[in-house]
C-alpha cells in the first residue's frame, strides 16, 4: 500500500504534463486576462497570476494604462498590455493581434463600469468569439449584456 505522500506525487505525476526537450515557454499555457482599472488593479494581477500559478506559462493582461504601472509593479512575471481604453476601434485593433498567442481568456477582473471601456469589451468578445476560444466572464462583464431593469 502507498503512502499518503506518494499517492499524491502519482496524482500529481497524472495531473502535470512532463518537461520535455521541445517544451518551450508557453507549451503548457497562454492566458490573457482584459480588465483592470484605475480603482481595481489588484483583480486582473489575481487572476493572471492564479493562471500561472496553476500552470501556465505566460500571463498577458490588458488593460487601461492608468492601471498599468501599477499591475506590473505586482509580479514582474507577468506581461502587462496598456492597450485597453474607451477609444473601441483603437483597442481593439492593438489587442486582437495578440489574441490568436492565447489559449483562453479571462474578461472583466476588475474593469470597473466605464460604459467607453465596456463598449470595447463587447467587441473584443465579438472578436474573441469568432476564434471559438474558451472564454470566462466576470460578473461585471456578464453586465454589458443583461438589460438593466433600473
Amino acid at each position: 500500500k502507498l503512502s499518503p505522500m506518494m499517492s499524491l506525487q502519482k496524482a500529481l505525476r497524472n495531473i502535470v504534463p512532463p518537461l520535455t526537450f521541445c517544451s518551450h515557454k508557453g507549451t503548457t499555457g497562454r492566458v490573457g486576462v482584459i480588465g483592470g482599472s484605475l480603482e481595481y488593479t489588484g483583480a486582473p494581477y489575481f487572476a493572471a497570476i492564479s493562471a500561472m500559478k496553476t500552470g501556465a506559462d505566460l500571463s498577458h493582461v490588458f488593460c487601461p494604462e492608468s492601471a498599468s504601472s501599477v499591475i506590473k509593479s505586482y509580479s514582474p512575471d507577468l506581461i502587462v498590455h496598456p492597450l485597453l481604453s474607451a477609444d473601441t476601434q483603437e483597442s481593439v485593433q492593438a489587442i486582437t493581434p495578440w489574441l490568436s498567442r492565447l489559449h483562453t481568456l479571462v474578461i472583466g477582473p476588475g474593469l470597473g463600469r466605464d460604459q467607453g471601456i465596456l463598449r470595447t469589451v463587447r467587441e473584443l468578445i465579438a472578436v474573441i468569439k469568432g476564434m471559438d476560444k474558451p472564454i470566462v466572464i466576470d460578473a461585471v462583464s456578464l453586465c454589458t449584456y443583461v438589460p438593466r431593469p433600473w
